[in-house]
């Protein structure tokens, strides 16, 4: 194959099909176009050698999974050959993969960058060499859009369920997401108290889940709703419930308290790394345990009791009811924190170190 010829500065965004890896390579790509350069967002499809060789540099956004990672790795080792390296390959992990399913050519040739501490961990445990992490990122300009509708939002929702708490769910409903857990907890409240909503945006799985929960209120299914949707919806409920045991990252937590939202959650990797822990509704988790699962994956699961998730609801619920006062004064907290870090948080910072790598 010969080297690329073309006098190109085009950039290649590869990424499967998954709503939340689309929305970051989105977003990776909307900063490479405004510093200039034409992109190119592919999905799916992965490309051909005789592909990437017309372009300038390749950005992969590919979990890192034993049984479906020599795809991106195949694409990283070509952008090595045939684009003088200029490729990097943006990774995340809920666990460590399995070394002995992972091919020598992978471990000697690539090198990735983790959206999470904890997957750089996962990773290294595995033999994978990590460049850098780079968390994921909130789009600044979005969350200032979704500001302005979040009132209506609150308007419509006021008219429905005036003088209840107002809990956001936005997930899906395999396991690790600890939707049953979740809803496990809010029947027991339910039968004590009747002062809260939940308001799901969920996959059909987590909609099996909830059917005949007279508490629960679909608000969309995942991935139907453009992203400025998605973080006025988060801005506009009290809460955003993300009971998960096992993530790489939990980007709609971090959106959520990008729009004033605190969220109830256990304290968990990654969490603790990028939020804060006295500006959110928390609780410990027990023990770590390692599950193999299909992809080649060893998840680590962090579990706790649901009745500590049972009492985090509850304590939510009387802060925003009985202490709003107080419940506001944590909005305004989180609204702080977010203008005066804005490197921390937002992927119009984030997401330019991708620029040490690819450009």
């Amino acid at each position: 194959m010969r080297k690329r010829t073309l006098s190109s500065n085009k950039i290649l965004v590869y990424t499967p099909e998954a709503v939340s890896l689309k929305e970051v390579a989105r977003q990776i790509g909307s900063i490479y176009m405004q510093e200039g350069y034409p992109v190119n967002l592919l999905v799916t499809e992965t490309p051909k050698t005789s592909e990437i060789i017309n372009y300038k540099g390749v950005i992969i956004v590919h979990p890192f999974y034993a049984s479906t990672c020599a795809r991106a790795a195949r694409i990283y080792v070509d952008c090595k050959k045939y684009l003088n390296g200029n490729v990097c390959w943006y990774t995340m992990s809920e666990g460590i993969p399995e070394p002995k399913l992972i091919p020598d050519w992978i471990v000697n040739n690539c090198e990735v960058i983790a959206n999470s501490y904890f997957v750089k961990k996962c990773l290294e445990k595995a033999g994978i060499k990590v460049r850098e992490v780079i968390w994921h990122g909130v789009p600044y300009h979005e969350v200032k859009i979704a500001a302005e509708q979040t009132f209506d939002y609150i308007q419509k929702i006021m008219q429905n369920f005036k003088g209840k708490c107002i809990i956001g769910l936005v997930t899906r409903g395999e396991k690790r997401k600890g939707l049953d857990l979740a809803l496990s907890a809010l029947d027991a409240i339910y039968q004590e108290r009747k002062d809260f909503v939940v308001l799901a945006i969920l996959d059909d799985e987590g909609i099996n889940k909830i059917r005949g929960k007279p508490y629960v209120y679909l608000v969309s299914r995942f991935g139907e709703r453009n992203h400025v949707e998605i973080l006025g919806f988060l801005g506009a409920v009290d809460y955003l419930l993300f009971p998960s045991m096992c993530e790489s990252f939990g980007m709609p937590t971090l959106e959520a308290n990008a729009m004033g939202t605190p969220c109830i959650i256990p304290w968990i990797p990654p969490f603790n790394e990028f939020l804060r822990k006295d500006l959110n509704i928390t609780f410990e988790y027990e023990t770590e345990e390692l599950k193999f699962q299909p992809g080649g994956v060893y998840y680590v699961f962090h579990l706790y009791d649901v009745n500590d998730l049972k009492y985090a609801i509850e304590y939510a619920i009387d802060l925003r009811l009985k202490n709003p006062s107080e419940y506001y004064e944590l909005r305004q907290k989180l609204n702080e924190e977010f203008e005066r870090n804005k490197e921390k948080y937002f992927s119009e910072f984030l997401y330019k170190k991708f620029m040490k790598y690819v450009k």
